[in-house]
């Protein structure tokens, strides 16, 4: 946790982590700065709430080439009771564009990722 009026940014604890881990192998190639680590309600950190965050953020940067096919793209990640984490993601197709095209260019985006996911179109 920082001090109040603190501030880092990402290449700064890169490069403390860099100068401060002993071990090359081990040093952090990302940070992520958040405003809050999740707790669970008797303190500790709520782990499956991180790699939530992670699924979001890595859908969201594949799916970021899909660049102007597409009006808005909203990514929800959670629990599912059947799946263990279930990945939501919305699309809005820009105009002329089909939603067919969009679904079957993301599926092969994220052909690498070993999550379950749905493509659901957002409504206008």
């Amino acid at each position: 946790e920082m001090a109040e009026g603190a501030e880092l940014d990402q290449r700064q604890v890169l490069e403390w982590a860099k100068q401060h881990v002993g071990e090359r192998a081990a040093v952090p190639k990302e940070a992520i700065i958040t405003d809050e680590i999740p707790l669970t309600p008797v303190g500790k950190i709520f782990k499956p709430a991180l790699r939530w965050d992670a699924i979001r953020r890595a859908c969201e940067e594949e799916l970021s080439v899909l660049g102007d096919m597409v009006e808005s793209l909203r990514v929800q990640v959670g629990e599912d009771k059947m799946h263990g984490t279930r990945t939501q993601i919305f699309f809005r197709p820009a105009a002329g564009v089909d939603m067919e095209t969009i679904r079957k260019k993301a599926e092969e985006l994220l052909t690498r990722y070993a999550i379950y996911y749905t493509i659901d179109e957002i409504r206008k």
